[in-house]
């Protein structure tokens, strides 16, 4: 049996760009997913914005490793633009403070702002 592609959904705590406007920063939660990014070194991203479609493949360049998550820092391999002429919308969903606890947002956060400050240092 071949390689099957592995999907999971961010939240906006889990996934942002760097302060270099360079960078993507995400935070993964799942040990598949954890597992997949490190065996393959790329992921696929996928945005929506009105009319078009946005794939991105992002290369791995950093990781922290914090124990139930790790942190990512990725860098764009490719883009694509693709517009079909069909209004689309992104997928959207009510955060609930039930649920910020629940997937402890904070932290997530929290480490998405040390993955941004590890690559300030480095460049400097």
């Amino acid at each position: 049996m071949g390689w099957v592609p592995h999907s999971v959904l961010l939240t906006r705590s889990e996934l942002e760009p760097a302060a270099d406007g360079v960078r993507s920063l995400a935070v993964l939660a799942s040990s598949g997913s954890r597992e997949n990014v490190l065996r393959s070194g790329t992921v696929d991203l996928i945005a929506i914005d009105g009319l078009q479609r946005h794939h991105v493949k992002l290369g791995l360049i950093n990781t922290i490793d914090n124990g139930d998550l790790l942190g990512c820092a990725f860098e764009v391999m490719s883009h694509k633009r693709d517009d079909i002429g069909v209004p689309m919308q992104p997928l959207t969903f009510c955060a609930t403070a039930e649920i910020v606890v629940q997937a402890d947002w904070t932290s997530r956060r929290s480490l998405l702002a040390r993955l941004d400050r590890q690559a300030e240092q480095e460049e400097s």
